[in-house]
C-alpha cells in the first residue's frame, strides 16, 4: 500500500509541476488529502479508518488505480487545452464584461452588494421550501421542482458576489473606502449563512473565498499569515464536528456545544478524527474496489442521470429522482450500520467510476478533464474580475462534487445562475454608457488609466 501511495505522490507532483491551472493543482491537493494521506497516516502514526481492514490488498489496487486514473487525467488535460478552441460566447460576456473597467468602482461595488442582498433573500426562499439546512426534506409543494431550483441559482449569488467583490478589490490599485468596508461585511453575512445552513462543505468554501479575496495580502506579509494559518487549523476543524452535532441536535447551537463538551475529546483529538475518518476517502473508494472484484462492476446505469436531468419536470411530471443512492451505498459497501439512514457515502470521481465501470472507468478521467479544460482555457483570465470570478465559482462547483451520476445537470444550472448573475448585475449598470467593455487583448491595468476603445 505505502508504495503505491508514494507512486501516487510521485504523479501527482509531476503534473502539479507541470501544469500550471490552479483548478488541476486544486484537484492534485485534494486528491492527496482525500485518498493517499491516509495510507502515511497508517504507516507513520498507526491511524487509520475505524473500518481499516489491516493487511487486505483492496488499499493497494484502489491506489494503483488512482495512479492510473490521474495519469490519464493529467495527459487528457495537456492534450485538450492545445487542441480546444476558446468559447466565443465567454469572450464576449464574460471576458470582455463592462464590469472589467474600474471606471465607476463604487457604483459597480453597490451593484454587487444588491446582488448579495437578492441571494441572502434567496437563501429565506430556501428556508421557507425546507431545504437550506442539510438534511433537511423538501418542503411539501416543492416538489424538487422549476421553483426549487429557480430559488438555488438565486441564493448562490451572496457567494458569487462575495468572489466578485474581492476580485474587484484585488483589480484597484488602491481599494476604494466602499470596497474596504463593503468585503469584510459581507464575509461575515456569507460565513454566518454558511454556519447557520449547517454545510461544512460550504463553511470552509466560503474560509477559502476570504483567503483568495485578500491573497495580495498573503503573499505580502507570508511570514505572518502562513503560521497564524497554521495555528488556526485545529480551530477551524473543530468546525466538523460541531456543524455535525448542530445538526443532529435541532439546529441549535448551545446544545451542539453541550454535545462537543460531553464527548470529551480534546482538539487535536477532534482535528486527528477529521483528518483520519471524515477526510478519509481512500476508505470508501478501497470498498468499492473490493466490491466490485467481488461482484463485477455496476455497468454505468447511473450516468444516464446526466442525460434524465436534462429533461424539465414540466415537461416529464413522473421523473425519477436523480440521486446515486449515496445511503444505500454506505450500507452496501459495510461503511454504515444499517439501522442508520442518514448517513451517506461520497466515492469521489476515481471511486465512482470504478464502482461503475472497473478498470475500463479510466475513461471517465478523460471527460473529467474535459470539463477542466473548458473551465480553465475560458475563464482563467488574471486581471479580469468578471472572468476569474466565474473560475473560481467553477472550481468550487466542479471540485466539491462527489462524482459525475449528474454533473451535466448541475453544469448547466450552474451556467444558468452565472448568466443570470452578470445579466442582472449589466442592468443595474446599464445607466452608465460611459463604462467601456475591454478587448480581450487589453491590459486591465492601462484602461484603469483611462485609455478607451
Amino acid at each position: 500500500m505505502i508504495l503505491w501511495a508514494i507512486i501516487n505522490v510521485l504523479v501527482s507532483s509531476m503534473f502539479f509541476v507541470t501544469i500550471r491551472a490552479p483548478l488541476m493543482r486544486a484537484y492534485l491537493i485534494i486528491n492527496y488529502v482525500l485518498v493517499v494521506n491516509p495510507s502515511f497516516m497508517w504507516e507513520f502514526f498507526g491511524l487509520a479508518h475505524p473500518k481499516f481492514i489491516l493487511g487486505h490488498d483492496m488499499y493497494a489496487v484502489a491506489l494503483m488505480y488512482m495512479a492510473a486514473f490521474n495519469t490519464v487525467l493529467g495527459i487528457s488535460f495537456i492534450a485538450l487545452m492545445r487542441s480546444l478552441p476558446r468559447s466565443k460566447a465567454a469572450t464576449r460576456s464574460i471576458v470582455a464584461h463592462r464590469l472589467n473597467d474600474l471606471t465607476h468602482v463604487n457604483r459597480i461595488v453597490w451593484a454587487v452588494m444588491i446582488l448579495a442582498a437578492i441571494g441572502v433573500i434567496g437563501k429565506v426562499g430556501l428556508d421557507s421550501l425546507g431545504v437550506l439546512r442539510m438534511g433537511q426534506a423538501v418542503a411539501e409543494g416543492a416538489g424538487g421542482g422549476p421553483l426549487l431550483q429557480v430559488t438555488k441559482v438565486i441564493a448562490s449569488f451572496d457567494l458569487l458576489a462575495l468572489i466578485l467583490l474581492g476580485e474587484l478589490r484585488l483589480a484597484q490599485r488602491q481599494p476604494t473606502y466602499l470596497t474596504r468596508m463593503a468585503l469584510p461585511g459581507l464575509l461575515a453575512v456569507v460565513l454566518l449563512l454558511a454556519i447557520a445552513s449547517g454545510s461544512r462543505a460550504q463553511s470552509l468554501t466560503t474560509l477559502i473565498a476570504a483567503a483568495l479575496s485578500y491573497r495580495d495580502v498573503v503573499r505580502r506579509y507570508w511570514y505572518v499569515v502562513y503560521p497564524l494559518a497554521i495555528a488556526s487549523v485545529p480551530s477551524i476543524f473543530v468546525l466538523f464536528p460541531l456543524l455535525g452535532f448542530y445538526r443532529l441536535n435541532g439546529y441549535n447551537f448551545a446544545e451542539a456545544r453541550q454535545s462537543v463538551k460531553m464527548t470529551g475529546t480534546t482538539t487535536s483529538e477532534n482535528l486527528l478524527d477529521v483528518i483520519v475518518t471524515r477526510l478519509n476517502y481512500q476508505e470508501a473508494i478501497a470498498r468499492a474496489v473490493n466490491y466490485v472484484e467481488l461482484n463485477g462492476p455496476q455497468g454505468g446505469a447511473i450516468y444516464w442521470n446526466n442525460v434524465i436531468g436534462l429533461v424539465p419536470r414540466l415537461i416529464w411530471p413522473d421523473k425519477p429522482e436523480i440521486t446515486n443512492d449515496s445511503r444505500e451505498l454506505g450500507h452496501l459497501l459495510e461503511l454504515v450500520t444499517l439501522n442508520d439512514e442518514s448517513t451517506s457515502i461520497g466515492l469521489q470521481v476515481v471511486g465512482e467510476s470504478f464502482y461503475e465501470y472497473g478498470w475500463l472507468g479510466l475513461w471517465v478521467a478523460v471527460f473529467q478533464a474535459l470539463i477542466f479544460a473548458i473551465i480553465h482555457k475560458n475563464f482563467f483570465r488574471p486581471g479580469l474580475p468578471a472572468a476569474i470570478t466565474v473560475y473560481t465559482y467553477a472550481c468550487f462547483f466542479i471540485l466539491q462534487r462527489d462524482g459525475y451520476f449528474a454533473v451535466v445537470p448541475g453544469l448547466i444550472w450552474l451556467s444558468i445562475g452565472i448568466a443570470f448573475f452578470f445579466a442582472v448585475l449589466a442592468s443595474l449598470l446599464s445607466r452608465h454608457r460611459s463604462i467601456q467593455m475591454y478587448r480581450p487583448t487589453e491590459n486591465p491595468l492601462m484602461l484603469q488609466r483611462g485609455r478607451r476603445r
